[in-house]
């Protein structure tokens, strides 16, 4: 092999490390992001779960059904989803119901009831401990 094609060879392997390379990263860049972008969706679900135990253990029921009816994000994230009862009479806010539903089931709490039962120990599916 002479010089000019043993030097075109070794361009070639360069372009081709380099090519290598960049594609290697081009990949682990768009991964990166696709993976940031899961965060963002999970950290922004975790929000709105925080704030309904928040609100519940403040006993603030109209805060979720606002948070709710304004951000179909926080209606899918939440574990239930609540709205007022328009036949309460009800004029006082701690006593004025509200229906929860949690797939099929139904209930009706007021901001009172939850107020008084949220807070307290919590025993979670993989054995931790939680106390709110």
């Amino acid at each position: 092999m002479d010089k000019k094609s043993l030097s075109k060879v070794k361009e070639k392997i360069e372009q081709d490390h380099r090519d290598a390379v960049k594609d290697l990263t081009a990949k682990t860049l768009e991964k990166i992001s696709n993976k940031e972008c899961v965060r963002n969706v999970l950290q922004e679900e975790i929000r709105i779960l925080k704030h309904d135990l928040t609100d519940l253990k403040e006993g603030r029921l109209d805060r979720i059904v606002e948070r709710q009816s304004v951000c179909v994000e926080a209606m899918n994230a939440s574990v239930f989803t609540l709205v007022k009862d328009d036949t309460s009479k009800m004029t006082n806010q701690w006593y004025v119901s509200y229906i929860a539903t949690i797939g099929q089931e139904k209930f009706i709490l007021n901001n009172s009831a939850a107020k008084t039962h949220t807070s307290g120990s919590y025993k979670l599916s993989d054995g931790t401990i939680k106390y709110i």
